[in-house]
């Protein structure tokens, strides 16, 4: 089956998701407020954008609770202690998974390989 990568990001601060639809980076407004700190950045880096759009990468947008339990959930089936942050894409795979639309749109299949990030420790 054919590589599927995503960027997982909170709504609330959804520079990459907007900079892949917009095909450039875009400045986000607002005060960007998120339990996923790290990820609060207001714009995309242009370079990295270049990358991501080079390789096909799509991007999926999580709620403030998906994120927070996502972290707990990491914790508690024996995966590193982490933030909010750092479990976004664990966030982003239970969404997928949750629904049946996106789990078409994102081919995510019960033989899926998934490789998941985590990417601050605590």
């Amino acid at each position: 089956a054919p590589k599927k990568s995503l960027v997982v990001e909170p709504e609330s601060a959804p520079c990459v998701a907007q900079a892949l639809t917009s095909m450039r980076p875009i400045r986000i407004e607002g005060d960007l407020h998120t339990a996923a700190e790290m990820l609060a950045c207001g714009v995309a880096s242009a370079p990295a954008l270049r990358i991501l759009r080079q390789h096909s990468v799509d991007s999926i947008l999580v709620a403030e609770a998906e994120l927070k339990l996502a972290a707990t959930a990491m914790r508690s089936f024996g995966g590193p202690n982490t933030t909010a942050s750092g479990a976004c894409g664990l966030a982003g795979l239970l969404r997928v998974a949750a629904r049946d639309s996106l789990r078409a749109e994102h081919r995510l299949a019960p033989d899926s390989v998934v490789i998941l990030l985590a990417t601050e420790g605590q």
